[in-house]
């Protein structure tokens, strides 16, 4: 009998790419900028106090010469805002056959915990800038579209309703998550009541998100959330700081309009001046509408507020300048091509930049599709009990695992700490482009 592959299967030598593909994104584009161009405070228990002048004072007044009433005057009006700060973590556990399998390049291509630990502050900020995507309370996603199963009954959701601007742009593989109600006030659990889901992949096509258990009571209106907070999601509350916010205050917890929310420790309708500047679209983007945004910022401050002035947008809505600009270049071309000219601008690279009404704007692909907003970093900063560090215990920041008994596992875990929060000094220099509309994203 002649021999067949399988009879030398086994005597064969396996190949083996000698580089790991990481599919997955990695971007800290827009939490980076506060990082750099903000301010970042430590503080303690006791508040980071802004002050802030609502007014300069002073009376402007007619007056009689002749021994008239010159009238009173007024004087300087501050008052303050507060800003605190939000422990989080980071935590990478690794088992020992996992790194004993790995140990050696002729055993495999990727070290598995010198892989972990090199690459845990940038998976770190990349979580960071999810989260600056929010308004306070955590929430990851919009409400879920549709729920389902695969495997073993373990959960899905998709975030592929066309009213759903944010989709899975939030989230990222092996991320921990927790899940709540639509309303924020009831946190789901899990198999043996467990509250934390980690997400084992995602279809960012299709906007499904694969979770490793089966979510009790889920329903097609779920949230993904930052695991570990409390049963009732928060924010914009009165009795902020240290307390009534569920998490981080992001960029839409100060682009923020809503005159019957709090901006730390101080209401709205109090103090108009926190309130961020919108224009409300409805419709398809148009030149007008950032026009209509440079008036109001100039309105409430004046010129200088362009010094140092970014938009954040969408790709979505490049798209849509780029729309505009190539119907402009079609209508102003007055001869006849002899071919194919292409009146795509410039600046086309997910990197880069585009302009849009003098103003440059940063893309963003963790943005709300329907929205741009605006911000000036140097207006941003960070307070902090600590900066990002290794948690340590006596000089030792990696720690052997314990079993449920108390012995020692054959595992190790190392943590990175963070305790801080985003303040914006100025929200009144803020803005945001609302109700955009927007097609194939």
């Amino acid at each position: 009998m002649a021999v067949v592959a399988a009879d030398v299967l086994q005597a064969q030598i396996e190949k083996v790419r000698p580089k790991v593909e990481e599919l997955f994104e990695t971007s800290d584009t827009v939490a980076a900028l506060i990082k750099k161009g903000g301010e970042a405070e430590t503080i303690s228990h006791k508040l980071y106090r802004i002050p802030i002048v609502t007014r300069r004072g002073g009376s402007f007044r007619f007056f009689s010469a002749d021994g008239g009433d010159m009238g009173t005057g007024s004087g300087l009006s501050v008052t303050n805002l507060e800003s605190g700060f939000f422990y989080s973590d980071y935590v990478v556990q690794l088992n020992k056959q996992a790194m004993d399998e790995t140990a050696k390049p002729e055993q495999s291509v990727v070290n598995a915990f010198s892989y972990n630990f090199k690459n845990a502050m940038k998976e770190l900020q990349a979580m960071d800038d999810q989260v600056f995507h929010t308004n306070g309370t955590g929430e990851l996603t919009n409400a879920a579209s549709a729920t389902g199963s695969w495997g073993s009954s373990l959960t899905t959701y998709t975030f592929a309703a066309s009213t759903d601007a944010v989709g899975v742009s939030r989230l990222r593989p092996g991320n921990i998550v927790a899940v709540f109600n639509s309303a924020g006030s009831t946190r789901r659990t899990g198999t043996g009541g467990t509250a934390e889901f980690q997400i084992d992949h995602i279809d960012t096509i299709n906007k499904v998100v694969y979770l490793n258990d089966t979510v009790g009571s889920a329903a097609s209106t779920d949230m993904l959330v930052v695991a570990g907070l409390s049963a009732t999601l928060a924010s914009f509350q009165s009795t902020w700081p240290l307390s009534g916010d569920s998490f981080r205050h992001g960029l839409y917890y100060f682009n923020d309009a809503n005159t019957s929310n709090y901006c730390l420790g101080q209401l709205k309708s109090t103090v108009t001046e926190l309130l961020a500047n919108n224009v409300n679209a409805n419709g398809a983007l148009a030149h007008v509408h950032g026009l209509q945004v440079q008036d109001q910022l100039i309105n409430r401050r004046d010129e200088s507020v362009y010094k140092g002035l970014i938009g954040l947008a969408h790709m979505a809505q490049r798209t849509a300048v780029y729309e505009t600009g190539i119907a402009l270049t079609e209508w102003m071309r007055t001869k006849q091509s002899e071919g194919m000219i292409d009146v795509m601008p410039s600046g086309t690279q997910y990197s880069d930049t585009f302009p849009f009404v003098g103003v440059t704007h940063k893309l963003d692909k963790r943005q709300d599709k329907s929205r741009i907003d605006y911000i000036i970093p140097k207006k941003w900063g960070r307070s902090m009990l600590h900066d990002t560090k290794f948690h340590e215990v006596e000089g030792r920041t990696i720690f052997e695992m314990r079993t449920s008994t108390g012995t020692v596992a054959a595992a190790l875990q190392f943590i990175l700490v963070q305790c801080f929060d985003y303040y914006n000094v100025d929200p009144g220099c803020g803005a945001y482009i609302s109700g955009l509309t927007y097609s194939g994203y």
